[in-house]
């Protein structure tokens, strides 16, 4: 069964230590029609870290606010090696006006979360990420979390990337950079509605994709596109890799029911998938609700919106 049209709402997850100098305005004129796709933003604090470079809060501030007509939710200014200075800069930017989301690291000494959950309904997991090709190795971190939030908090998992993370939980938000992997490595991922999972082929591999094509054709694609390397078309891979999200944030909510922010009913539900990536020359995404932030960035936001467009069509 197709995503019902109403629901193919694009959700991303832009990083501004990536697009602190964008004009998000032109950006989404020149890659979407509205209603424009759901953003999440991330302060890319770590990426920035790892680079070398500052980010300064008070421009990070400046930019939220120039952009909030854009933006659906933003998450704090962290520092994963620093707790208190990520609860400093959670007050500073409180200060100024805003409300973003704390977020709470792997790592970090319990009593933190148990603050957060005591003052906020909506909190952030970092430092997941290194965990997810060993989900053992996180699965008790993340299940006491939840215990510890109870009803009192919902979660984002930053870079969930792990679909056994992913269903395990009811998270209200994940945002994943895995859709990407087709135009990144010629992996291309396709969820089957039916049995709640994801499957892989590989491009060029008309055996693999063979064997996957009943997915590729209920996906609304011709398998011959993915097996013959001649006909490879990059929108074709990000479209069928986001549309594939956009299934599997569909079956979350199915799985979970509509998650809430506790005592704001009136808030938007989870669960929201977002498609992501830190990198600002791809993007992708997903719909309300889970909410699935895809990530990457620029280059494919065209293709994406321009292939999901002509599916949706299709459909009617």
């Amino acid at each position: 069964m197709f995503p019902n049209n109403s629901m193919m709402h694009l959700r991303i997850l832009l990083s501004y230590h990536y697009y602190k100098n964008t004009d998000l305005d032109l950006l989404f004129k020149k890659y979407f029609t509205e209603p424009y796709p759901d953003v999440f933003v991330d302060s890319g604090g770590f990426s920035a870290m790892t680079q070398g470079v500052n980010i300064d809060i008070n421009e990070y501030a400046k930019w939220i606010k120039r952009n909030k007509h854009h933006i659906n939710t933003y998450a704090n200014l962290d520092n994963i090696r620093n707790a208190e200075e990520t609860k400093d800069n959670q007050k500073k930017l409180e200060d100024l006006g805003l409300e973003p989301i704390p977020v709470f690291h792997t790592g970090e000494d319990w009593d933190v979360l148990e603050d957060y959950v005591t003052n906020y309904q909506y909190i952030a997991i970092g430092g997941m990420v290194p965990y997810m090709r060993y989900t053992k190795k996180i699965m008790p971190f993340i299940i006491k979390a939840f215990k510890i939030a109870k009803d009192r908090a919902v979660f984002h998992g930053f870079g969930a990337t792990s679909w056994e993370v992913m269903h395990s939980f009811p998270w209200y938000s994940v945002d994943s950079s895995s859709w990407g992997s087709g135009f990144r490595y010629g992996q291309v991922p396709l969820f089957d509605s039916k049995k709640g999972k994801f499957y892989t082929v590989s491009l060029g591999n008309k055996n693999n994709c063979g064997r996957y094509a009943y997915l590729i054709r209920e996906l609304g694609f011709d398998p011959a596109d993915f097996w013959d390397r001649s006909r490879n078309d990059r929108s074709k891979i990000c479209a069928i890799s986001a549309i594939s999200y956009i299934k599997a944030e569909q079956w979350l909510r199915n799985r979970w029911g509509e998650v809430y922010i506790p005592n704001n009913k009136h808030v938007n539900e989870g669960l929201r998938l977002h498609i992501a990536d830190s990198n600002a020359t791809n993007l992708g995404s997903a719909d309300e609700g889970l909410k699935l932030f895809l990530s990457d960035a620029q280059h494919e936001l065209g293709d994406i919106r321009r292939a999901v467009s002509t599916w949706k069509q299709d459909l009617v």
